[in-house]
């Protein structure tokens, strides 16, 4: 079995904590840190992500309208706050949980993994 790690545009931070035997988080973080130098060792965030420049790459998008803040109905406008949320696989970033002490899940900075650069336009009619 492999595991991708999923890029997201929408960064959401969440802290779990838990009390473990220490020899077991010693064991975890030292897949962590074995996981994260085999992955990033040949990894450039500057690269598109993927395994091939001329591999298709499937972007899937959300967008979630969270209030509006003003409608006029007769000038046809609306004020509105959201988010998009953009998803890939970068292949360059999978591996097999059973050589990394079983880790399914692998948190990264930000800045070591390729983010995207989102363009909006509107266009009024």
């Amino acid at each position: 079995m492999t595991i991708s790690l999923f890029a997201k545009v929408l960064l959401v931070g969440a802290c779990c904590c838990s009390v473990l035997s220490t020899s077991f988080i010693t064991a975890a973080n030292n897949s962590q840190k074995l996981l994260h130098r085999d992955l990033l060792a040949h990894y450039t965030a500057e690269e598109r992500p993927g395994s091939m420049t001329n591999e298709k790459l499937t972007i899937l998008t959300s967008l979630s309208l969270t209030a509006i803040l003003d409608l006029d109905e007769l000038r046809g406008e609306m004020v509105s706050v959201g988010y998009i949320q953009l998803s890939w696989v970068d292949k360059r970033l999978t591996w097999d949980p059973l050589e990394y002490g079983g880790l399914y899940t692998a948190f990264f900075h930000p800045k070591k993994v390729v983010r995207s650069s989102v363009v909006f336009s509107l266009a009024c009619v």
